[in-house]
């Protein structure tokens, strides 16, 4: 059965294409899970995710929650490739490298709505779904220092990785480092401060709050959330 929803604005599906094309430079074979309730639609991604790294590291979730004209009820994993696909109103043509502009293909309909292909994808990730209650704020931390730990982390893997190198061991590296705490006082990972300004979520000069709830933590800036929880073994980083 074909899941539908609708805006309140066109402008909001705009929004979700801005949101979606971020996710996807991230991670071109991305995908992302929208969850629907009553009149709140929750979009996850998950940038750095990657079966050979979800043993071993955070498992870290973009967020983007967004108001629903109607109430809606469904939980649905595409490739993110494809949803862009389907907003943009774009077919690419079998055989060849073709990609022709059919806007009456449009999954978009009247009054903003959009249906979700008929075709919801499995990913390891998007059965785990975050607590929504009892969450306490533990602090706040600057969107400067969000910038730079997100900037550290991406050196350290260009440092640490040749270009050459792909595979377990690129996956096994690259989950090390954004496994690693900020610092002894924050239990945050370096790969949330990443995930945070790779999507867009910080605004220059914010403090952003981080909030605890059971093995849970969430960074909630203006634009967005982070959510993360800790491998069993995560590591401290000591400034």
């Amino acid at each position: 059965m074909t899941n539908c929803f609708t805006f309140p604005e066109q402008s909001d599906v705009a929004d979700l294409i801005r949101y979606l094309e971020r996710a996807e430079k991230l991670d071109n074979a991305g995908a992302v899970r929208f969850r629907a309730y009553g009149e709140v639609l929750t979009v996850y991604v998950a940038p750095i995710a990657t079966e050979q790294m979800l043993e071993h590291t955070p498992l870290i979730l973009g967020l983007r929650t967004m108001e629903l004209a109607a109430a809606s009820e469904f939980d649905a994993s595409y490739p993110i490739s494809q949803m862009l696909s389907e907003l943009r109103g774009e077919e690419t043509v079998e055989n060849f490298s073709l990609v022709k502009k059919l806007p009456e293909k449009r999954k978009i309909l009247a009054e903003n709505q959009i249906c979700l292909p008929d075709n919801p994808i499995e990913v390891a990730w998007s059965t785990e779904t975050p607590t929504r209650t009892g969450w306490e704020q533990r602090g706040e931390i600057s969107q400067e220092e969000l910038t730079e730990i997100a900037r550290k982390g991406v050196a350290q893997i260009t440092e640490t990785l040749p270009a050459s190198v792909g595979g377990p061991i690129a996956a096994r590296v690259r989950a090390e480092i954004w496994g690693t705490a900020f610092d002894y006082k924050n239990p945050i990972p370096m790969g949330a401060a990443f995930v945070a300004a790779g999507l867009g979520f910080l605004t220059e000069g914010e403090l952003v709050p981080w909030y605890v709830s059971g093995e849970w933590i969430r960074l909630s800036a203006k634009h967005g959330h982070v959510l993360s929880r800790f491998a069993n073994d995560y590591v401290v980083m000591n400034n």
